[in-house]
């Protein structure tokens, strides 16, 4: 029988019921870490050093951040702005890193297939091309993820390098990842196309918000991103399958092409906005479905000028735009998550929980993004949680963002013009003026700015297993 925590949400540190289960999580999952500085350290076990790896492991588990430190860490930080939470910590395990450990087959997380085949062998549906994945990544077993983060940048180097030289005994370090937070003039979080990114997430914690009158993120139920931890016999230990990909993205081959004039194949049309005039960011903002600075295209035909997260708004569906006139079907933010377009309940129990962080590999200059504008060497280092990899993360990059199929039905709308991947046959149409139904008759394709580089499914095991081991 499922534990009945798993039927619950509005997670509180207040609550008792959620006590042990706090202390036995792992940070990251239910809230994101929040620091400025990560490294992505992959590690791949020497089978005849399983001892040593386990020994490792039991010392290192006292050092992970429980999401019982991080809530607390993050309530200080709202009394104290200068309150410094210290070094974060996590640890993964693939399901090869779990039979390199030598750990007892009914102690490995089973109910998912893709965990248990790895990433590189879904490509057939996930459309992922290995022959383009950087060499750390292709036909590498990896057995485990840590993430070291901070704010500082060189204490996170110097925690990285630490972990480096003591896992030299029993591990290879097959590759580090840096990520970083990217941050525009007011504060506001980045992706590398320079789209305010991460506003939409479920919300497992407590929250006081008045509730929402179209759609609410607050009140996500635990059971779609925790599953219990057969590893151990501890109560309420949960963890969470946990999938990685590092998303290059072609910054220049975008932004031009998002103001590509002539006829062509990346021809983007030019959209005029409620006003009657041309808006030379509304098409680029109607393919993402929020403009950059995180006005909600379906609600807005031109920027709101957001200078602060609380002027974000998340509280809307479609429902005044059943035609995609305003925000179309096959936009970024409506096809991963279609909201009403399809029933409420379904479109929850698919969603994802992300904790993404840009990364910048070639030093691209952060202050000024528009100058600076590379096709290639910057991106994403796309990361989620979720109870069922396959009934979430690759229903989403296979049925919606790839296939462009959303509803019910074979209703194909176009290829998500940010994470799709594979061919990209469905024409895409903009309406000549936002919101009204005359649309240009050029049809265009848009999209293969972003290439897919790498990356492996994990599981995040919860604290008890990893000291018990």
């Amino acid at each position: 029988m499922a534990n009945p925590l798993l039927n619950e949400t509005n997670v509180s540190l207040n609550n008792p019921i959620f006590t042990d289960l706090l202390n036995n999580l792992q940070g990251h999952i239910l809230k994101h870490h929040g620091r400025t500085h990560a490294y992505h350290i992959f590690l791949q076990f020497q089978p005849s050093k399983s001892k040593s790896a386990k020994k490792w492991l039991k010392g290192f588990s006292k050092k992970i951040t429980s999401a019982s430190k991080q809530l607390k860490d993050a309530e200080n930080r709202r009394k104290d702005a200068t309150f410094d939470g210290g070094v974060f910590r996590n640890f993964s395990l693939s399901h090869t890193g779990y039979l390199h450990l030598g750990i007892d087959p009914a102690q490995i997380p089973s109910t998912d297939i893709p965990f248990t085949q790895g990433m590189e062998a879904r490509n057939g549906i996930l459309n992922d091309n290995p022959h383009e994945w950087e060499t750390a990544f292709q036909g590498k077993t990896i057995d485990a993820l840590v993430i070291i983060a901070d704010d500082n940048a060189s204490t996170a180097l110097n925690e990285c390098n630490t972990i480096k030289l003591v896992v030299n005994t029993f591990a290879t370090v097959v590759y580090v990842q840096k990520g970083k937070i990217l941050r525009n003039e007011h504060g506001l979080g980045l992706e590398h196309f320079g789209y305010v990114d991460g506003i939409s997430q479920p919300n497992f914690l407590a929250n006081n918000d008045s509730p929402s009158s179209q759609w609410d993120d607050n009140g996500a139920i635990l059971s779609t991103v925790l599953v219990e931890d057969t590893g151990t016999t501890i109560p309420d230990s949960f963890g969470s399958y946990y999938v990685f990909r590092k998303l290059e993205q072609d910054v220049k081959g975008f932004k031009e092409a998002e103001e590509k004039e002539e006829n062509g194949k990346r021809n983007l049309p030019k959209v005029r906005d409620s006003h009657g005039k041309e808006n030379k960011e509304l098409a680029g903002a109607m393919l993402v479905g929020r403009f950059e600075d995180g006005s909600e295209v379906v609600n807005h035909s031109f920027e709101k000028g957001i200078v602060a997260s609380s002027q974000l708004a998340n509280d809307f569906d479609y429902r005044d735009d059943t035609a995609g006139l305003k925000c179309p079907f096959h936009s970024h933010i409506r096809i991963t998550n279609p909201r009403a377009d399809v029933s409420n309940d379904f479109a929850k129990s698919v969603r994802l929980t992300r904790r993404g962080i840009p990364y910048n590999d070639i030093g691209r200059d952060e202050f000024d993004l528009e100058a600076d504008q590379p096709t290639g060497g910057v991106g994403l280092l796309f990361q989620c949680y979720q109870s069922k990899i396959e009934s979430q993360f690759e229903f989403i990059q296979d049925r919606w963002s790839n296939q462009g199929n959303i509803g019910d039905g074979e209703r194909r709308v176009g290829q998500d013009a940010i994470i799709g991947q594979g061919r990209n046959e469905t024409p895409k149409h903009l309406p000549i003026q936002w919101g009204l139904p005359e649309l240009h008759p050029q049809a265009f394709t848009f999209g293969h700015f972003v290439t897919m580089k790498g990356g492996e499914y994990f599981f995040t095991p919860s604290i008890p297993f990893l000291k018990n081991l």
